[in-house]
């Protein structure tokens, strides 16, 4: 058996707010942010703006761009008017957008054709090199939008770092004593703290973190676009080049300018927290990388790159002007996509999670220094024994075994305090005179059950050794160092059924004590229940000890009948879910 170090100091200093942030230390994020800083250079000179600016005649209607235009061409628009039948404002809206095609086609051929309702080659390449960019960037953000509001609080930390330190210094439940009553009041005054500290982030810092989590919504936003639907809308032409109808991507080009045309500066913080986010959680599949700095080195270049190609597209495919065009509405203007302007309501509500996590931790460890005392008090026992062979612990990044501590503690006691304790019970089985035979029966049945359950738990821990079956299955897959579907089946089964194993020890080894406790207390005379009797010679049964038989039976009645409060106890903190 092994004993694990449960210092609560050293608990509180592991269990700052900074972890439950950051999957990585302040200390290595600091150096990797500095790293970082080196290889971006200025990424503000990103701006993922389009060449065709908002201009002041986007705002203004059909109506009031007639009244600024020359009398001449007014009067010419209404002859056209009169012999096309068509109204002034059609008429209008055609010249213009004939003169935006005609523009659009002088600064970057290639893109329409307005005449036939083309979209040609030149935009079907560029848009095979946007997607290739986006797609670099696509399982960061998958990843980010798996749990939003904790990168709100990730992308919180970085930019305003003060806050995990006031959270950590004046919300965490760890800075207060084990001995401290845990009352409502007690609770909600730190989540009022929360609630303070949030209040009191400085306007302008807040107003970059929304700037930030808008350029990352954006983002997102560019990789949830229908690539896929719009390039297999093109097909080839007589000319062996990829075209493609107006008519049929109206909705695709709709949903790329609403992106594409709304876009802001990328922030270092943004790209920073990309990389930082997922450090523990991404591995690139095609990475050369052969340690954490050309990791990040690699990520850094590939990331610069990806984003100039994104921005190039931005700046070369003017999505306004071709939308205008393919529309045939010199007065479109794509919808903004929708923002993160709920996003301070998803940042404190995640810092409210974070915090509710580290109070059920701290209560569960509060309630675990109370049974280290009667662990002490009654087996003289330091620390929580744990199996000694954990194979679960050393695979992947942890396996969890929902049993640590009580199958922990069954195994230490059939270990340790098993053989003395039975022999006073094997004894006044073999020796007493019952008064009662049912009793005699009963306390049999037990003392047999014991002793069965005595061998599960040595076969058990034979099976969890380096050479046992099931240590041998960890061996196997911790050898071939990859989380396959198969590996992660196999191992979830072998859990279950060892969980099932421990589960079912349990509640035999507890009913087993619990009607010792009914039996010999009886034989003691200390049982109020009229269903057990005593035994006829408790007076003439001698013990070699030197103590009298019933000393011995009592200390053994102790021992199981502490072992059941320890249990009961060690249920509360070792449940499925419980942190070990």
């Amino acid at each position: 058996m092994s004993n694990q170090s449960n210092n609560p100091e050293q608990n509180k200093r592991n269990s700052t707010f900074e972890r439950l942030v950051s999957s990585i230390s302040e200390i290595e994020r600091n150096i990797l942010l500095e790293k970082i800083h080196t290889l971006v250079g200025d990424p503000t000179t990103q701006e993922f703006n389009s060449e065709d600016k908002d201009a002041k005649t986007d705002y203004q209607s059909i109506d009031e761009r007639l009244k600024a235009e020359s009398l001449v061409y007014r009067f010419f628009l209404w002859l056209r008017s009169i012999f096309t039948n068509s109204s002034k404002e059609e008429i209008y809206n055609q010249d213009k957008v004939l003169f935006l095609f005609r523009k659009l086609d002088r600064s970057y051929a290639g893109l329409v054709d307005y005449k036939n309702g083309l979209l040609l080659n030149v935009f079907y390449q560029k848009l095979v090199e946007l997607k290739t960019a986006v797609d670099f960037f696509k399982p960061y953000f998958d990843l980010i939008y798996e749990n939003v509001g904790a990168y709100y609080v990730f992308l919180g930390s970085l930019i305003c770092p003060e806050i995990t330190k006031r959270m950590d210094s004046e919300v965490d439940p760890y800075n207060l004593p084990f001995e401290r009553e845990v009352t409502s009041e007690l609770r909600t005054s730190l989540i009022r703290k929360i609630e303070e500290i949030l209040k009191d982030i400085p306007s302008n810092k807040r107003s970059y973190i929304y700037s930030c989590l808008t350029t990352v919504e954006w983002f997102y936003q560019l990789t949830k676009l229908p690539f896929d639907r719009l390039r297999n809308s093109f097909f080839l032409s007589h000319s062996n080049e990829f075209v493609c109808k107006f008519e049929i991507v109206t909705n695709e080009l709709n949903a790329f300018a609403q992106v594409l045309c709304h876009g802001g500066v990328i922030s270092e913080e943004v790209i920073s927290s990309l990389y930082l986010y997922s450090v523990n959680k991404i591995v690139p599949v095609d990475s050369d990388a052969k340690d954490d700095e050309s990791r990040l080195k690699e990520f850094m270049d590939k990331a610069m790159a990806n984003i100039s190609m994104i921005h190039m597209f931005i700046k070369t495919v003017p999505m306004r002007s071709i939308c205008r065009i393919v529309f045939n509405n010199v007065q479109w203007y794509p919808l903004n996509f929708v923002g993160v302007e709920d996003w301070f309501v998803r940042f404190k509500e995640h810092w409210k999670k974070l915090f509710d996590e580290k109070w059920n931790n701290w209560i569960v460890d509060r309630k675990k220094e109370k049974i280290k005392y009667q662990l002490y008090n009654t087996f003289n026992l330091n620390n929580f024994p744990l199996i000694e062979n954990r194979p679960w612990t050393t695979l992947w990044e942890g396996v969890p075994f929902h049993f640590e501590y009580t199958a922990g503690f069954i195994c230490w006691f059939f270990e340790n305090e098993y053989n003395n304790c039975i022999q006073s019970l094997k004894y006044l089985l073999l020796e007493g005179l019952f008064e009662n035979k049912d009793n005699r029966q009963e306390f049999a049945m037990v003392i047999n059950d014991l002793s069965q359950l005595h061998n599960d738990v040595y076969s058990i821990l034979e099976e969890l050794s380096p050479l046992g079956s099931i240590g041998l299955i960890f061996d196997k897959i911790l050898a071939n160092h990859l989380k396959t579907l198969q590996a992660q089946s196999k191992i979830e089964s072998t859990m279950l059924n060892l969980e099932s194993h421990f589960q079912s020890v349990k509640k035999s080894f507890c009913d087993d004590c619990r009607i010792i406790i009914k039996v010999v207390g009886a034989v003691l005379g200390n049982s109020s229940d009229t269903r057990y009797d005593g035994i006829l010679n408790l007076a003439a049964m001698k013990s070699d000890t030197g103590k009298s038989f019933a000393e011995e039976l009592s200390i053994s009645l102790e021992k199981f009948s502490n072992a059941l409060e320890i249990i009961k106890e060690l249920e509360t903190v070792d449940i499925p879910g419980a942190k070990g």
